[in-house]
């Protein structure tokens, strides 16, 4: 299973975490594909190591908000809206992590987490509290 994953960039919660590690294990994680970013992009893409799993980073425009991930594979950047589009069109499922529950209009992770709904990718929502939902 490829898994998209999108997160803030103020990082996951220890709950999200442990969450998301037991979710990758229960999908059969092969393969894990982000957007190199700081914070939740960054433990995503731990996680994923550790469980031995590929990793394809989709990194956006060079900055501060790059995390600078070893990949196996990489595309070249490009901006943040197309390159998480690539995320959501090239994985079997996603993983949103978002900050808050509630949908906000300017934040890249709840962008991609339209997008998804709207193109109709399984797409599993985890909350900072730890709880996930799933969204068909």
């Amino acid at each position: 299973m490829i898994v998209g994953f999108t997160g803030t960039r103020k990082g996951m919660t220890q709950m999200q975490r442990n969450t998301l590690q037991a979710l990758l294990k229960r999908l059969r994680l092969t393969a894990g594909r982000h957007g190199d970013c700081v914070g939740a992009d960054e433990q995503f893409h731990d996680i994923c190591r550790e469980l031995g799993a590929k990793m394809h980073g989709h990194p956006g425009p060079d900055g501060p908000l790059r995390a600078g991930c070893l990949f196996d594979t990489s595309a070249f950047p490009k901006d943040y809206l197309k390159r998480n589009h690539d995320i959501v069109n090239l994985s079997d499922c996603m993983i949103a992590a978002p900050a808050q529950r509630e949908e906000q209009q300017r934040s890249g992770t709840w962008s991609t987490v339209r997008f998804a709904k709207q193109i109709g990718k399984l797409l599993i929502m985890l909350w900072p509290d730890g709880e996930y939902e799933m969204v068909f």
